[in-house]
């Protein structure tokens, strides 16, 4: 069986920015590329099988909306390549040290430094 994580991508990337409930033809109307039906379908589930959107009963099919702020899910991600480390330390070292400045000055004051 096929896997579509590009497809998946640009499927939440649609959710995020619409922000609200969408049908999976809303969202296939909603992508830039021509995606069967079916596909949108699958990649829907699929999603909500992953636990990143949330679905409810709409008439006889499901409208979706995700689980989580595209904030939340980059930080997820974060926290998961983080705990892949063996050096948790050097790994947040190594990833401020290759922060923009601006990047690093939002950090330093976020964390009240």
């Amino acid at each position: 069986m096929a896997r579509h994580p590009i497809l998946e991508n640009a499927v939440m990337d649609l959710l995020w920015d619409e922000a609200t409930w969408l049908t999976p033809s809303e969202v296939r109307a909603g992508l830039s590329r021509d995606v069967a039906s079916t596909t949108v379908g699958t990649v829907l589930s699929r999603l909500h099988e992953k636990g990143r959107v949330e679905r409810r009963k709409h008439f006889n099919g499901f409208q979706y909306r995700p689980a989580d702020t595209r904030e939340e899910h980059v930080a997820s991600r974060m926290e998961a390549a983080l705990e892949s480390s063996r050096d948790r330390p050097l790994a947040l070292l190594e990833f401020v040290d290759r922060l923009p400045d601006d990047d690093r000055s939002r950090l330093r004051k976020i964390l009240g430094l």
